[in-house]
């Protein structure tokens, strides 16, 4: 399986949210991701989990 650029995003976006659904209210999810699309996962997960980073 190749997947870049939209492809990987909506992959991505769409396991995201199952681990945010299944997460703890105390847990944490990390990434580790390419510079290239960085600033895109960022956005993608501020909508999945909201901005607040207290």
């Amino acid at each position: 399986m190749d997947l870049v650029g939209e492809e990987f995003i909506g992959f991505l976006n769409e396991r995201l949210v199952i681990m945010r659904d299944l997460l703890s209210d105390r847990g944490s999810i990390y990434l580790h991701i390419d510079t290239k699309i960085g600033h895109y996962v960022k956005i993608m997960m501020d909508e999945i989990s909201g901005e607040d980073i207290s």
